[in-house]
């Protein structure tokens, strides 16, 4: 038995609305991961990139996704190459080819001969080369290099399916085994193809690497070696570098940001295995370490740098490969990335010393292993959360973010999952603030147990799936079964014993309690290990539920599929590899009183119980489809209702017995339909005629024969439903749905692809289904869809009449209105809604929520308002979950007019030759009635138009400071004078000595003044040694045109800072409501960013400490910032 604690948060959230378009009931990712992509031209885009269903991409550093796949010929992606100087050019390499693209992804274009290229020995079915390697010259964006080669995949088995069989076969030379690389000059219009190892081997190319300091220098490194180009890659300009001694094989290379050094993986073992191909039977990969080397010829003096690595109980966990050299390294200290090409040894980094051409041995430091087991060097334990996939990290690939990018952070694929590190954390790197995963959100926790939502990512095989009120289970591939209790919007795993991989799932629904049976197993797909049957009574419909696991009970063979008859749900049908299973009460297994009973022999994929009578299932075995009742004691079978049928449907609709059943990979599978029990079926589908076409298909030939798949079958009602997928590509084609009309001879079906069939513009991004099922979510009739890449997916079958959205507008104020700073408004709405009701009205200023109204009038009270310009909108909700947000409008709040403005010079550049001259002006002229008065209120001059210099030697009119500060000087604009800030300003002239702080006040009656702003920080480079200006216009005296946003948290976010004022460090204590990537920064009255971080904010408070050791007294505004709001504070520094 397997006991789960209760998710007390989440149990009760079952009233939910659902619109009749697709969804993602995913906890998220679940696949292997096959590269991540950073957008240095881009700060925050990130691509995610999958071998299963394609590629995602980010635009908030990680927070959310989105599927770009649609356009792409070939759901096995390999790389990516974003353009570093225009992010809107990307490169995709894919198992068949690459594509480009020109808005970051949105559409895809073919380079046809990469898709098209057999070489001279390959055959029509083999079209179109495996790319994993794609560089572009980060100098200059014309210059494109790729090559063919080969990642993560593990296994002849595997890739024999795609059409490559021989990628490891050493007798086709020419094909897959010269050593080639393709060169563009004019951004990928045209290619070269260039031969850079003519030897026949094989020739898998780890990486394409361009010198960033003498970008004619082209390293590859490949199988057989490390190769460089002194000619930006061109024909006959290739030399092989030497192998350190010792070694033997490439594993990939990176350079120094200088140019300096190579840092390169080799073998030290001369293994024949190939690097990922399937090894035999006894044998391993082969060890691999790190070299360096000075960049110096083609004869490198090579420094083994591999000490110290560690390896876990993987056997194949010591080849380490890929190493990635910090941008942000200099000339004399390179910082190193370095992973394994296979098992789970994490990540490890090394700092590396340079002097001339000696290159320190320091020690290697494991920053990343699995959550909460002890780092290699056994410095702590890691406490990051992994998300819901626990699995051992293996770091394959990862990447420090670009040195454009806000932060310094490292990205990285645990396998299935991706962690962002922040090597500026506490306790870095096995503290839980150090890893953030980046594939999935953590919805609820209660003592230790955690659900996930996905945030756009679902990578997962899945086989089966199952929903009845709020509970969902799934069967997944290599992820086993998972369950949610909150209508499939939060998933948690099922983590009993033999469990990893789940192969079928199925509710009794008409039972209580409801019994919930899984078939899972262990292996890669459900597959290599004995697929057992597992139980689970959902007396509380929570997770307080126990599982049954890995129960017998006179079943043998493989689960493939479960249903129960539909009078008497206690009576269970179990389909195996090996026969058809009953049991007369499914709760028997709980009391050990009864066992299954074997009803019929043979390989049976589908069991379906018929949706009436009792005592009547249907099966699948053979790819013939079969009708079995029990009479008389005893189990009797028909030979055949249907012959070739790879997935088959039964439903009751206006009282008759639908069967409609789809035949196996073909090039024009086709589907069948019955509306009398079997007695008769009517072909209604065929692919060639009723499947969408799609673009890419003109892309890839493929020979005579398209590996059309149709499954995951299913009906309801008056239609049934089904996916489409190419197996020649990976791809779904389309969901299809089939709308019947008459009887008999009359019957008749019409098509649509179901797939992007709605209102809404969502669509099912990967239709290719293994199965499907109706179940209720929450009491709502839904289609559920177990793809075959990505994950589950879901549809309402209600039919759900279009909404028409809210309508709403700012009533008052009006647009680009003016108020004085510092007073209160009052903020008001429209809102009505045509065919339902107004449930809120929400008040924005940009992206920070203000407040809401829940009741008409909709009115928002604006308190003590700060300077600036703002834009205000306001967003209704109607009763269906619809929103609209108003046109904006602007308003502005203005400094109060101060009679009396006085600037107060606080300390000097010591040793400066310079001198301010300060002119007072009130606009381009000067007030007749100007005073301007000194440190002892003596009037030194009526009209503002003179300069009046600070001075302590030399001078004999001016402002006379001596050497005493602060010192000030007050102006007097009369009554009813506004100040205009850029009247004031700074000249330099090669007098004496100058400021290095200002500050500038406001006040009506010359005795208590209120601090407008100030400058710190200011050097002799502020002030030319000529005569020139610096001026207040530019910098703080612009501070009406500033706008810090003072918005305290008035709703669930907590931003707390102390002390303040501060004359130390200062100490922030910061939570929202929802896990978000912010922007934390400080930052001076000159604008300037004096601090930053970037943090992931949620629930739990997040401590920061801000050393202001380096910051002069002043005033700053520390900003907080996400992608749905904006916190500002006043912060003053006081320094003794």
């Amino acid at each position: 038995m397997i006991k789960r604690l209760l998710l007390c948060a989440i149990v009760g959230l079952q009233t939910m609305a659902y619109a009749q378009h697709w969804e993602i009931k995913h906890p998220g990712q679940g696949g292997q991961v096959q590269d991540i992509v950073l957008a240095k031209a881009k700060p925050g885009r990130i691509y995610v990139l999958s071998d299963v269903e394609g590629l995602y991409r980010s635009e908030d550093y990680g927070i959310s996704y989105k599927s770009i796949s649609e356009g792409i010929h070939n759901s096995m992606c390999f790389t990516l190459a974003s353009d570093p100087q225009n992010a809107a050019r990307v490169y995709l390499g894919t198992i068949r080819g690459v594509l480009y693209s020109d808005n970051g992804g949105d559409t895809w274009s073919p380079i046809t001969h990469t898709i098209n290229w057999q070489g001279t020995t390959g055959t029509a079915a083999q079209r179109g080369m495996p790319v994993a390697t794609i560089t572009v010259d980060p100098t200059n964006s014309d210059n494109v290099y790729f090559a063919n080669s080969w990642k993560i995949k593990d296994g002849l088995s595997v890739w024999s399916a795609f059409g490559f069989s021989n990628a490891f076969n050493t007798t086709n030379a020419d094909l897959y085994h010269t050593g080639r690389i393709w060169v563009s000059r004019n951004k990928g219009t045209t290619w070269t193809e260039v031969v850079f190892e003519p030897t026949s081997n094989y020739m898998n190319i780890h990486s394409i690497t361009v010198n960033p300091a003498n970008p004619a220098q082209i390293f590859v490194s490949a199988h057989t070696g490390l190769y460089v180009s002194n000619n930006y890659g061109a024909a006959g300009s290739w030399t092989k570098i030497n192998t350190p001694t010792g070694a033997f094989f490439g594993r990939g290379m990176d350079i120094s940001p200088d140019g300096a050094w190579i840092y390169a993986c080799f073998t030290t073992e001369n293994s024949p295995i190939a690097w990922r191909q399937s090894a035999p039977s006894g044998s391993r990969n082969p060890e691999a370490t790190l070299y360096a080397a000075r960049n110096i010829g083609t004869s490198f003096t090579w420094n083994n740098r591999g000490t110290g690595l560690g390896a876990s109980s993987d056997a194949n966990s010591r080849e380490y490969a890929y190493p990635k050299v910090d941008p942000r390294s200099t000339s004399t200290s390179h910082t190193v990335l370095l992973g394994t090409a296979v098992g789970s040894c994490g990540l490890w980094e090394n700092t590396f010393s340079i002097s001339g051409s000696t290159i320190s041995n320091p020690a290697w430091t494991q920053i990343l292993w699995t959550s909460g087991k002890q780092q290699a060097n056994g410095l702590g334990t890691f406490a990051y959360n992994p998300g819901w996939d626990t699995y051992d990290v293996t770091g394959r690939y990862y990447s420090y973010t670009p040195t454009n990018w806000p932060s310094r952070n490292i990205w990285t694929t645990g396998n299935q999952t991706m962690l962002q590190g922040n090597p500026a954390a506490s306790g870095w790197p096995v503290s839980a603030a150090s890893w953030s995963e980046r594939y999935s959100e953590q919805i609820s926790v209660t003592n230790n147990f955690r659900t996930y939502k996905h945030r756009g990512t679902a990578s997962s095989i899945n086989w089966d799936v199952d929903a009845s009120g709020n509970y969902m289970v799934q069967a997944m591939s290599d992820n086993g079964i998972a369950e949610s209790v909150d209508g499939g919007e939060s998933w948690t795993r099922l983590n009993g014993p033999g469990v990893p991989n789940g192969q079928s799932c199925y509710i009794v629904k008409n039972i209580s309690p409801k019994v919930v049976l899984a078939g899972a197993g262990t292996g890669f797909l459900g597959g290599t290990g004995t697929v057992n049957l597992h139980a689970c009574k959902l007396d509380n419909a929570n997770l307080t539920d126990s599982w049954m696991t890995n129960i017998s009970r006179g079943i043998s063979g493989g689960v493939s599929d479960i249903s129960s008859d539909a009078v008497d749900g206690k009576k269970v049908y179990v389909a195996t590899s090996t026969g058809l299973f009953y049991i007369n009460n499914i709760y028997d297994l709980w009391n050990n009183s009864n066992n299954f009973s074997s009803i019929l022999s043979g390989d049976i994929q589908r069991v379906i119980a018929h949706p009436t009578l009792a005592n009547t299932v249907y099966v699948l075995t053979g790819n013939t489809i079969r009708k079995g009742t029990f009479s008389s004691g005893s189990w009797s079978f028909t030979s055949a209702l249907a012959t070739g049928a790879a997935d088959f449907a039964v439903w009751r609709h206006n009282s008759r017995t639908y069967i409609a059943y789809v035949t196996g990979v073909a090039a024009n599978p086709t589907a069948s339909v019955s509306d009398d029990d079997g007695a008769s079926f009517k072909q209604v589908f065929t692919a060639s005629t009723h499947l969408p076409s799609h673009d890419w298909e003109d892309w890839l030939f493929i020979g005579s024969t398209k590996n059309i798949t149709l499954k995951g079958i299913v009906g309801y009602q008056d239609a049934f439903y089904f996916g489409a997928g190419m197996r020649n590509n990976r791809k779904g084609m389309g969901y299809m749905k089939g709308s019947i009309t008459g009887t008999g001879s009359a019957l008749a079906v019409s098509w649509a692809d179901w797939a992007t069939e709605n209102t809404n513009g969502s669509h099912h991004e990967f239709p290719w289904t293994e199965r499907a099922r109706i179940g209720d979510i929450n009491g709502t009739p839904h289609i559920l869809t177990a793809t075959q890449g990505s994950g589950t997916w879901t549809r309402s079958l209600n039919q759900v009449p279009s909404n028409i959205a809210p309508t709403v507008s700012i009533t008052s104020p009006s647009n680009n209105a003016n108020f004085q700073s510092g007073t209160n408004i009052t903020l008001n709405a429209n809102a009505n809604d045509t065919d339902g009701t107004i449930t809120k009205v929400e008040f924005f200023q940009g992206t920070t929520k203000l407040g809401e109204d829940l009741n008409s009038p909709y009115t928002y009270q604006w308190n003590n308002v700060g300077t600036g310009t703002y834009q205000i909108t306001a967003k209704a909700t109607d009763n269906n979950g619809a929103t609209t947000t108003s046109t904006p409008v602007n308003i502005t709040f203005n400094q109060p007019a101060y009679r009396y403005l006085r600037l107060r010079g606080l300390s000097a550049v010591e040793l400066d030759i310079t001198i301010q001259d300060i002119t007072w002006l009130t606009g381009t002229t000067a007030h007749p009635t100007n005073k301007l008065t000194s440190d002892n209120g003596t009037v030194v001059a009526n009209v503002g138009t003179n300069a009046w210099k600070a001075y302590d030697t030399g001078l004999t009119t001016g402002w006379a400071i001596a050497q005493n500060f602060p010192a000030q000087i007050t102006i007097d604009l009369g009554s009813g004078n506004e100040i205009n800030p850029t009247a004031i300003r700074i000249d330099a002239s090669a007098a004496n000595r100058a400021f290095s702080a200002f500050e500038c006040l406001g006040s009506n009656d010359n005795i208590n003044f209120t601090l407008l702003g100030s400058f710190s920080g200011l050097t002799s480079s502020n002030y030319p040694s000529s005569i020139g200006n610096f001026s207040f216009s530019s910098g703080f005296m612009a501070i009406r045109n500033f706008s810090p946003e003072l918005q305290e948290n008035t709703f669930t976010e907590t931003v707390i800072v102390y002390p303040n004022p501060s004359s130390g460090d200062l100490n922030t204590i910061i939570s929202f409501a929802h896990e978000e990537l912010a922007e934390i920064k400080l930052i001076s009255l000159l604008g300037t960013t004096v601090w930053q971080q970037q943090k992931l904010i949620g629930k739990e408070n997040n401590h920061l400490k801000i050393n202001t050791q380096n910051l002069t007294s002043g005033v700053y505004f520390l900003t907080i910032q996400s992608s749905s709001k904006k916190i500002t504070k006043k912060i003053i520094i006081q320094k003794p």
